[in-house]
């Protein structure tokens, strides 16, 4: 992990983080070129922040949350913008780059709730809502990730 290109308060998250979503952080850190110099580094912190919050939002707030429920929100939560770059500037990176992003993508957000979740994270998200399709958890999703 390239340490010299991430804010001291991020590295106090991923050091917070990585022991329990190592697949997550791997993949928000290694994949994206998401670094503070090329002015993207504060997508990383976004991300960290929002795995925190779902953590302390799923089990500390009395949502009473299953712990399997809320580790797939914080994961998602973790991981969710680790293509933002690739998305935006796909010029940026190799065909080998994109390649292994997206598999390492893949690894961090395996399951069909996952990206049944990833879903409340699309700008037409409201779509969703406004048709009463959107489950809570990926409402909760929509609103941490507003933070």
């Amino acid at each position: 992990m390239p340490s010299d290109w991430i804010h001291p308060s991020t590295q106090e998250l991923i050091d917070h983080l990585q022991p329990r979503y190592p697949k997550q952080v791997q993949f928000l850190l290694e994949s994206g070129k998401l670094r503070e110099e090329d002015g993207w580094g504060n997508v990383v912190g976004h991300c960290l922040i929002q795995a925190t919050a779902m953590e302390e939002l799923g089990a500390g707030y009395h949502l009473d949350l299953p712990p399997s429920d809320t580790r797939v929100l914080a994961e998602v939560a973790a991981a969710h913008d680790g293509l933002k770059r690739l998305e935006r500037c796909p010029e940026d990176f190799t065909e080998e780059e994109k390649s292994r992003a997206l598999e390492l993508y893949e690894e961090a957000l395996p399951s069909d709730l996952h990206k049944e979740q990833v879903r409340a994270l699309n700008p037409r998200f409201h779509l969703l809502v406004m048709r009463g399709e959107a489950t809570l958890y990926q409402k909760i999703q929509f609103y941490i990730d507003d933070i």
